[in-house]
């Protein structure tokens, strides 16, 4: 198992960073997937695995559970034909007057090998992501 973990500074409170991210938004900013379905409760994902192409990938989105100070968000994204499970969370935590420290850590289990450069392309992505959430919360904040 391998952790990889991201961080960002948003300017925007928790609050409504935390709405951005309901329903399957996330899966929208995340970069290299789209949303293609659902299948068993569970949200079907085509997202290109880094040096395996485009595969399906099943996604369990939990709500977020609000915290004294943060939101957490955890997610568990499957791709069985690779063994790659991945159980993730974001917090979303107060860092101040209308901002928010977004981290997002991912626990990594998969029967494939993990090069440093899937896992430096992994990390990258997940920073992507989070600068994908900032921009999106951080326009929506300016426009209310």
């Amino acid at each position: 198992m391998t952790t990889l973990r991201a961080e960002r500074r948003i300017a925007a409170d928790p609050t409504s960073v935390a709405l951005l991210l309901a329903g399957p938004t996330a899966v929208d900013l995340w970069p290299g997937s789209h949303r293609a379905g659902e299948s068993e409760g569970r949200l079907r994902v085509e997202a290109d695995i880094p040096q395996q192409g485009p595969h399906d990938v099943y996604v369990t989105i939990d709500a977020p559970l609000r915290t004294p100070v943060a939101f957490i968000c955890r997610f568990v994204a499957e791709q069985p034909q690779l063994g790659l499970h991945v159980d993730g969370e974001l917090t979303l935590a107060y860092d101040g007057p209308d901002a928010t420290l977004a981290s997002i850590a991912l626990e990594v289990t998969t029967r494939v090998a993990s090069t440093p450069e899937k896992l430096s392309i992994a990390t990258d992505r997940a920073e992507a992501f989070l600068g994908n959430l900032a921009r999106v919360a951080e326009e929506a904040a300016a426009a209310a």
